[in-house]
């Protein structure tokens, strides 16, 4: 288990306070990360409305769906950037048309080249078709 996961819940034991009402750090949790109920089911999370109830199927299949095509823009990020700097520069776009004819919109803050937030925002943006 854990250590975090452990740490908290013999806090909770010992305070008698519920799990979910303590800050758990996310160091060392991924992004799939999800907390499950005893059917094995991921469940919703936070405090709000659903929090601890077992995810719909539909649900998770757009949470799926959104973690896929986040990984999909990673790796067209990784690609694109060939130099490996962490950027896409203009340079680098000229490879991709449509990435190169809408350079404008994709660097949103005009500095000249392109972090993994813009290119995603851009992507996102402006779904279908290749770059």
């Amino acid at each position: 288990m854990n250590k975090w996961i452990t740490a908290i819940a013999v806090g909770a034991l010992a305070t008698g306070t519920a799990i979910a009402d303590q800050h758990m750090p996310r160091e060392g949790m991924g992004t799939g990360d999800r907390m499950m109920d005893g059917g094995g089911r991921p469940m919703g999370q936070g405090m709000g409305e659903g929090a601890g109830k077992p995810m719909q199927p539909e649900m998770m299949e757009q949470e799926r769906k959104q973690h896929r095509m986040e990984m999909q823009q990673e790796q067209q990020f990784r690609m694109s950037d060939r130099d490996g700097d962490g950027y896409i520069s203009r340079e680098e776009a000229r490879a991709h048309s449509r990435l190169e004819e809408n350079w404008e919109q994709a660097d949103s803050d005009g500095d000249g080249r392109l972090d993994q937030s813009e290119f995603s925002a851009y992507e996102s943006a402006n779904p279908g078709g290749r770059r």
